[in-house]
């Protein structure tokens, strides 16, 4: 009976280590595989996709460097660009030259539907503050000339310059020596008389959509040979 009983015991001693030790290694690694961290968690079927960070966002939504080149659709092709612009330049007499206005108060004058002309400077670097109309696309030299296909050909040989909108860079068109025609008033700056005149005209040029209503600053700066371009505009623009 003692021996019995002692047995018992035993076996009773050794169940209970057994469910002991079974119970802490399943405590320490549990069954199946691990939980994935809620951080880390993937979205479930149907919800929402996380937000992009701030700066991918920003980068995204940030206005690129205008490009005016013959492949952009907002860029206005006026033909006859440069006659256009020199019958303009030519319809003032000296007093009231855009190409030597030093303050703006030219800006206005003789504009045509078609674009609104800008000028260059020919009398040193300019400041110039205009108010103008959002009726049309704008225009004007970066550096220009009149002259011969030879005398247009030096000039372009080293035509360089920039212009900046606001801020942002423009590329402006490359205008070699193509023939052009117009007519200017008696006394003009540019032709002297109102005799119809038969030239090349070559420069570098931009063209651009109709601003928005605001106010708008443009820096110019060409060069070629002994010509340069210094202006800096404020453009006042309002609906008329």
């Amino acid at each position: 009976m003692k021996i019995a009983r002692s047995l018992a015991l035993l076996v009773g001693a050794l169940t209970l280590i057994t469910a002991c030790t079974s119970d802490k290694s399943s405590s320490s690694n549990p069954a199946g595989p691990k939980s994935t961290p809620p951080s880390v968690a993937p979205p479930s079927a149907g919800s929402a996709a996380p937000a992009a960070p701030a700066e991918a966002t920003e980068a995204a939504s940030a206005t690129p460097i205008i490009a005016v080149d013959p492949n952009n659709p907002n860029r206005p092709n006026l033909p006859d660009l440069q006659a256009r612009w020199w019958a303009w330049a030519a319809k003032s007499t000296s007093g009231t030259n855009p190409l030597a206005d030093r303050n703006g108060e030219q800006c206005d004058r003789n504009q045509a539907t078609t674009a609104w002309y800008l000028a260059g400077s020919s009398e040193g670097p300019a400041i110039r503050r205009c108010r103008m109309v959002t009726r049309a696309p704008v225009a004007f030299p970066v550096v220009n000339l009149k002259g011969t296909q030879a005398e247009c050909a030096r000039f372009m040989a080293d035509a360089k310059g920039s212009v900046e909108l606001d801020g942002k860079q423009i590329r402006p068109d490359r205008f070699d020596a193509a023939p052009i025609r117009f007519t200017g008033v008696e006394g003009n700056a540019i032709t002297g008389n109102a005799e119809e005149v038969n030239t090349y005209a070559c420069g570098l040029w931009v063209q651009l959509a109709p601003l928005g209503e605001g106010t708008h600053t443009l820096a110019v700066r060409g060069s070629a040979g002994t010509v340069t371009t210094v202006v800096d505009y404020t453009l006042n623009v309002t609906a008329r």
